[in-house]
């Protein structure tokens, strides 16, 4: 399980990249451009390309993915990542170094890659099947599991040219899944699909992993890469930027652009077009100082700046505040809702807003922020989008010399041991050190 099926040495792609051609100043110069164009051709392919003329689109990439891994690959758009797949599966040629790789590739990396489209569903399903170095009673035996995963049964005689993108998805995942590939790559196609059958494949990409296979999976979803991924890296312009477990991998990747410090506010999301305007944002902790440091079950208050439009009075307006992970998921709303017993009324001029949480029950981990303003049922004045991002830092909570495990919040609780007699036998809170003296709901029959 720890022989390395794939293996990349300082691989590197160039592109060649066209200038724009000069535009003739004249009918005399347009004519003699035409007259040398086939000189300039000729001059043109034994001619180096400048520096200007070049792309690196991935550079001294260099790693190893051992058998039964599976390792996602993350980064922004243009970081290389499905150059890297293209490299690997031999559809492009380095310009340096090289790759190994040991077993029978599977990949998808597109909608529709080899498939054609007069071929019918079953046609292509045979097809791919021989492309992957499958023989025809190979491909025949998985036939009616590839046909039950990929769902498309009442269109398999169909040619695929008249399948939608997610019909696409479905059957090109479903025969690369099922043709027993030694290596799966995999490109962010499985957005296409719809939120069930991603479910599907991630849960048969686990599967392919237990049964000792590699997968290289390529996503933006970073929920599934930390769920789905073994190890993870990440690419950064072209180049490998660093490589580890998936939640430091992605930690440094949505940290990308981000200041220092506990928070930071986008100011360029700030203010709106609307009657209400935010105009500023500070982060502070009890003392009204701006907050340093913010450890699990730390205290934080939000003070929001706003602005009303001249004249204008804004009654019964709500608040929202929507804190979500590193994952996109909500896990905590604040709201000023009337049902809440603070309705905002009579909103006007200048003003600060202060919301305090005197204990923040986040774990530690990076989150945003997402504002709305809203009038009861009249529609959003306003909303801003991770306006604001902040960071958790890990503290001994339970005051026991250690750090709370993985998750997303902690909350105080009580645990209650009984003998098989019914008598309680000791009973306890957990996390006196965070929340102090908490008291039970129902006392536990002594």
């Amino acid at each position: 399980m720890n022989d390395p099926v794939i293996r990349a040495e300082h691989l590197g792609k160039m592109y060649r990249i066209g200038l724009p051609p000069s535009r003739p100043a004249n009918a005399w110069q347009a004519a003699r451009q035409v007259a040398l164009a086939p000189f300039a051709y000729i001059r043109e392919i034994g001619r180096p390309p400048s520096e200007a003329e070049t792309l690196w689109a991935m550079r001294d990439i260099s790693f190893a993915v051992n058998q039964g891994e599976i390792v996602g690959v993350v980064g922004s758009n243009g970081a290389g990542k499905s150059t890297l797949l293209k490299v690997l599966c031999r559809i492009t040629k380095p310009s340096e170094g090289r790759a190994q790789i040991y077993g029978r590739i599977g990949s998808l990396l597109e909608v529709g890659t080899g498939f054609h489209p007069e071929l019918t569903g079953r046609e292509n399903i045979y097809l791919n099947g021989n492309i992957l170095g499958m023989k025809n009673a190979e491909v025949r035996r998985k036939f009616d599991e590839i046909v039950a995963f990929s769902e498309v049964e009442q269109f398999l005689d169909t040619p695929v040219k008249r399948y939608s993108s997610g019909m696409h998805v479905r059957l090109a995942f479903a025969v690369a899944a099922h043709l027993d590939p030694e290596i799966l790559l995999i490109d962010e196609v499985l957005a296409v699909g719809d939120a069930a059958f991603q479910r599907k494949c991630l849960g048969k990409m686990s599967d392919i992993a237990n049964d000792g296979r590699t997968i290289l999976f390529v996503s933006h979803n970073m929920a599934a890469v930390a769920n789905l991924c073994t190890r993870a890296i990440l690419l950064q312009k072209g180049r490998l930027l660093m490589e580890g477990t998936p939640d430091d991998v992605i930690r440094t990747y949505l940290a990308q652009g981000e200041s220092g410090g506990c928070w930071h506010v986008d100011t360029n999301k700030l203010g709106g077009d609307g009657p209400v305007r935010i105009e500023h944002i500070e982060v502070l902790d009890a003392h009204d100082q701006t907050l340093q440091d913010l450890p699990v079950g730390g205290s934080l208050k939000l003070r929001l700046h706003y602005s009303v439009a001249d004249g204008k009075t804004m009654p019964s307006v709500r608040l929202g505040i929507r804190v979500k992970s590193q994952m996109g998921l909500e896990v905590l709303r604040l709201s000023n809702d009337p049902t809440s017993g603070f309705p905002l009324h009579d909103l006007s001029g200048r003003g600060t807003l202060d919301v305090v949480l005197p204990i923040l029950p986040l774990l530690a981990g990076d989150y945003w922020v997402d504002i709305a303003v809203a009038r009861l049922r009249q529609g959003r004045y306003l909303e801003l989008n991770d306006v604001l991002s902040f960071s958790v830092r890990n503290h001994d909570i339970y005051a026991s010399g250690s750090f709370p495990g993985r998750g997303m919040i902690v909350v105080p609780h009580r645990w209650i041991h009984r003998r098989e007699q019914g008598a309680v036998e000791d009973s306890g809170w957990v996390g006196p050190a965070l929340f102090g003296p908490a008291q039970p709901l129902i006392e536990p029959a002594s």
